[in-house]
């Protein structure tokens, strides 16, 4: 079965990253707001890197009607700002406009004050934001996925080739969180050669685990709009009950499996509370 009417139409994504170029063609009308963590303001759209133009169009290609919230840091020590702005971003308490989902693609061992970080993903979950991070390119060394993401109720992707592969450069797991091993990262994604929007109206083809955390967190879009009222909890379950594996075991570079799309929507409209 092909659900073409499941297209994350109404459901809020934010992405942190280096930012968007909304006038690319493919973009054009699909960015709600864009807010720059270094002026700690909403302004222009723009990207000073490309890549998160390149996540952009990877994450609207799968979600095309998800209403993006995009979040520009220029290194990490921004991200608790936008982390911050993420849980209310149009000031308002009384609103409900924060996303059902974040990208990240960030993330480094020697974080200051990592504490807040770990307490502004707890926020994130009484809101029921999902946070979705890419493991990281730091290769086949076990162990090498930096923090945060390291914080349990994060969804870490690894990136998989053509071939369903885990490759060379996507960081293997697990992690230790507060004296715990975790098995991170939970599920895979194709990461190897994705082709995708660049600024100035360019597309181009790019490799790493960024690539491939998009197709999660719009598949979580995807599930959020198939079955409204889904808990943070539940949407997690349904992913990773749907990715595909060969190895029926966590696997240090891939996860529990790889991320199966179609399943995943399927899952979510069958979904009943008896779940």
């Amino acid at each position: 079965a092909y659900y073409p009417e499941i297209t994350g139409r109404g459901i809020r994504v934010g992405i942190i990253d280096t930012g968007v170029d909304a006038e690319h063609d493919f973009l054009k009308g699909k960015i709600k707001l864009f807010y720059d963590s270094d002026k700690a303001e909403i302004t222009k759209a723009s990207d000073y890197a490309g890549h998160g133009t390149h996540v952009t169009g990877i994450l609207t290609q799968v979600a095309p009607e998800s209403e993006i919230l995009s979040v520009q840091i220029h290194d990490v020590k921004t991200a608790f700002r936008a982390m911050e702005f993420l849980c209310d971003p149009d000031g308002d308490p009384n609103t409900n406009d924060w996303p059902q989902v974040v990208n990240n693609s960030w993330g480094q061992d020697n974080l200051l004050d990592i504490e807040l970080y770990y307490r502004a993903l707890g926020v994130w979950d009484s809101l029921g934001i999902i946070a979705v991070f890419s493991a990281g390119n730091n290769g086949l060394d076990d162990g090498a996925i930096t923090k945060p993401k390291n914080y349990p109720s994060t969804i870490v992707v690894a990136a998989t080739d053509a071939d369903g592969l885990a490759t060379d450069f996507s960081s293997r797991g697990p992690v230790v969180f507060d004296g715990s091993t975790l098995q991170k990262p939970e599920i895979s994604a194709p990461g190897d050669k994705i082709i995708s929007t660049l600024p100035g109206n360019l597309w181009g083809e790019w490799s790493g685990t960024s690539m491939a955390a998009p197709f999660v967190t719009a598949t979580i879009a995807l599930i959020s709009q198939a079955h409204p009222g889904l808990s943070a909890r539940a949407k997690r379950d349904i992913l990773l009950k749907s990715s595909f594996t060969r190895i029926y075991e966590w696997d240090p570079g891939l996860g529990f499996g790889e991320l199966d799309i179609l399943e995943s929507v399927r899952r979510a409209l069958d979904f009943t509370l008896r779940n």
